[in-house]
């Protein structure tokens, strides 16, 4: 039993041999016929967008987005139920000087329907015409004023974040609003 212990370990020691190392060759080769891939992007827009004011009482106006898309071109409306990044939506700072309301009204209505693309695999309320969007603003103040805001959306296909700027101004009791570049 003895020698049994013995013979154990020596041939648990002998099998034990570690192995040679390896050694990488690298070999700097030339490439040859390679092609270039060259992308660019198109600057026509997929769209067109105007701002106008529509006094509905002393204190009250409908500030109105108008966007025209080119063929093709499309957009997720803010009525569509699921959340979406990218829906279509009016950006104004926290401010004293005109509140706006949250309901934003879109004519034509856009429709739910059905899309299988992966992104999407549901239902989504798809715009792919010309548009007009309203949402009320109430002034606050008398006194001139200057306020930027934004109209933000995702247009598809170019499948890029779209944000056109706008400015509302006051002054002498004139509210106007401008379009920033768009």
């Amino acid at each position: 039993m003895n020698k049994l212990l013995l013979y154990i370990p020596l041939i648990v020691v002998l099998s034990c041999k570690s192995k040679p190392s390896e050694s990488a060759y690298v070999e700097n080769s030339t490439l040859k016929n390679y092609n270039v891939a060259s992308f660019t992007k198109n600057n026509k827009k997929s769209y067109a967008i105007t701002f106008n004011l529509q006094q509905i009482d002393e204190k009250s106006y409908h500030l109105i987005a108008n966007i025209q898309l080119e063929q093709g071109a499309h957009f997720i409306s803010p009525n569509s139920k699921r959340d979406f990044k990218g829906k279509f939506k009016i950006n104004l700072p926290e401010n004293n000087t005109i509140i706006i309301d949250k309901t934003l009204i879109e004519s034509p209505k856009s429709t739910e329907e059905y899309d299988a693309h992966p992104f999407i695999a549901g239902f989504v309320n798809w715009v792919k015409v010309t548009t007009r969007y309203e949402q009320k603003i109430t002034l606050n103040s008398k006194q001139d004023f200057e306020l930027s805001g934004e109209v933000e959306f995702v247009i598809e296909p170019d499948c890029t974040l779209e944000k056109a700027p706008f400015t509302i101004t006051q002054q002498n009791g004139n509210l106007a609003v401008f379009n920033n570049g768009c």
